[in-house]
């Protein structure tokens, strides 16, 4: 049985200062994390599940939400550009002489090119890594991130007299009261984290969102001296489901045929185990990323489908503590978030399979959220990078007015209008056989209703059957007209984008890249943006299917080409 994965993003703004201990710290300081890891925020929810007891009900909510691994704490990393930032890439490299500009943009040297592209040469300048920890990987205008920390020195006195004391011992005076110094996240900074739920099925995930929602309610209490003005407070705002952890352009989207160079991206640390020894070995990411990859039915040989052409990795020492049981966790040695495998397909890889891996993870302790791992596309020789802005601007008090919504949606639509003209004719141009130009008009003329009720006509017109379907000879035509790379039939591309399911309108978002289009040409907001065009969906589809079919009627009319090759 197929299992459904959810995933939950979340952003925690904190109303205090954080400590999370990172492991390898001084006795007498402190030194903090600059993300809230995975267990922070699951030890969170079984404190607000408290002790189970002899309770059937609540044994039953605490093994199903913290023990039994179908819900996953993804780390919470900062918040930048409206996106949750990701660990930098340990390939990225900065020219040590580099002076970034004024608006704060700096070049960055991806080194896994010089692996991926045959063609590509080493750098030859002196390069350091960026200094930054985080940048939001797959915005169209990336940002490096790093979060705010600051340090306080303390020192232990005694509760009732308030001060460092001395004590008699053995004839002389010993001293009591060391000074330390925590090192803390400041207060006022976002970051967003991702709780991963799955199930047999979807109301299976919809009860399980749901108790996962009432344990992080907020205010949270997070890391260590949490009655010491420490702590987070951490106020939690919940945002729309989406089927995959990472999202943006440079994200792997389609089937991977042979010969294609790709990426597996960590985006949390890995602990692996050998299987030969029993020993931790953070190096096992490789052969296990293969093995994962590889296909086989069962009780076949599996066969890689993947050689690992190089890789840029760093490892750390990671640990932790189980607020249950009070007891500190194992330290391991772990390959670190933001490491990177540059991957070849030897044979076809279904994009079902990426999917697959990511939803499942790598190595152990992934209930925690170790283990993550995305897969983008083949990466390029440089990047460029810039600052968030210094000065974050709060949502608008009161409602834009009515003119800076229509500024906008004529902005969007003069965008939206050029993106489809262009679509359609990347579809047209290898058509064929095409339609006779009196069914393209046919067709046209339908569209000329209002939208909803266009794409109405049209779906009736060519569903698999029904008295409203067009008769033999036209659907004929439809049905053998080609369009596209893909090859894909013009008749299940028309009924593809006329259905009335939510994953067609993800597809025509996908298709005209309104993500990019809402964060490059808003301006309210990005999400005001997007609320614009997803009120415009049934529009813009419309409009889509009518620029095709105009496409293909003017390639019918060029010289040379043949109106009759339906026949």
């Amino acid at each position: 049985m197929s299992m459904v994965h959810r995933y939950l993003p979340y952003t925690l703004e904190l109303r205090a200062p954080v400590i999370l201990a990172a492991a390898g710290s001084d006795p007498n300081s402190t030194r903090t994390l600059p993300y809230i890891p995975g267990s922070a925020l699951r030890g969170a929810a079984a404190r607000a599940l408290g002790d189970p007891g002899a309770n059937p009900a609540r044994q039953h909510d605490f093994r199903a939400l913290i023990l039994a691994g179908s819900v996953r704490w993804l780390n919470a990393y900062p918040r930048a550009g409206g996106r949750r930032a990701l660990p930098t890439p340990v390939s990225f490299r900065v020219n040590k002489n580099e002076i970034e500009s004024s608006e704060g943009a700096i070049r960055v040297l991806d080194l896994a090119a010089s692996v991926a592209h045959a063609t590509a040469q080493w750098p030859e300048e002196p390069l350091i890594p960026l200094a930054e920890r985080f940048v939001t990987l797959g915005a169209t205008q990336p940002l490096r991130v790093e979060p705010r920390r600051r340090s306080r020195i303390h020192h232990q006195r005694d509760r009732a007299r308030g001060r460092a004391w001395t004590e008699e011992r053995d004839g002389r005076e010993e001293a009591h009261g060391a000074v330390f110094a925590f090192e803390f996240l400041d207060a006022g900074q976002e970051f967003e984290g991702i709780v991963l739920v799955q199930g047999e099925s979807e109301s299976r995930c919809d009860d399980l969102a749901d108790r996962v929602r009432a344990c992080l309610a907020g205010p949270l209490l997070l890391g260590r001296s949490r009655r010491a003005g420490y702590g987070g407070q951490a106020a939690v705002t919940w945002h729309a489901p989406r089927p995959r952890e990472v999202v943006g352009e440079e994200l792997v989207q389609r089937d991977i045929p042979p010969g294609t160079i790709f990426r597996a991206l960590l985006t949390s640390a890995y602990i692996g185990r050998s299987p030969a020894t029993g020993q931790i070995d953070p190096t096992r990411l490789e052969a296990e990323v293969v093995a994962a990859l590889a296909s086989g039915d069962a009780g076949e040989e599996p066969m890689d489908r993947v050689r690992v052409l190089g890789r840029c990795w760093a490892f750390e020492v990671v640990g932790g503590f189980n607020r249950k049981q009070r007891v500190e966790v194992p330290q391991a040695l772990a390959c670190v978030g933001g490491s990177v495998l540059v991957l070849e397909a030897t044979a076809p890889i279904p994009l079902a399979d990426l999917l697959a891996v990511e939803h499942a993870g790598l190595g152990e302790r992934r209930a925690e959220g170790f283990g993550r791992v995305a897969f983008l596309e083949k990466p390029t020789e440089a990047v460029v990078l810039r600052r968030p802005p210094m000065a974050r601007v709060g949502p608008p008090t009161a409602d834009p007015p009515e003119l800076a919504r229509f500024v906008e949606w004529r902005i969007l639509d003069r965008v939206v209008q050029r993106v489809i003209a262009e679509e359609a004719a990347r579809l047209a141009e290898p058509a064929k056989p095409r339609p006779t130009a009196s069914l393209i008009a046919r067709l046209r003329n339908a569209l000329r209703q209002e939208p909803a009720a266009a794409l109405g006509t049209l779906r009736d017109w060519c569903a698999q059957e029904g008295s409203a379907r067009l008769r033999r000879p036209a659907m004929d035509q439809l049905e053998r007209c080609r369009i596209g790379s893909s090859s894909e039939r013009l008749s299940d591309w028309v009924r593809k984008l006329t259905r009335e399911r939510a994953d067609t309108e993800r597809y025509a978002a996908e298709l005209l890249r309104l993500e990019t289009i809402a964060q490059r040409y808003y301006v309210i907001s990005e999400s005001s943006a997007r609320r614009t065009l997803r009120a415009r969906d049934t529009l813009m589809r419309a409009r889509l299917i009518d620029a095709t079919l105009a496409a293909l009627a003017r390639a019918s009319r060029v010289p040379g080409s043949r109106h009759d090759d339906v026949r």
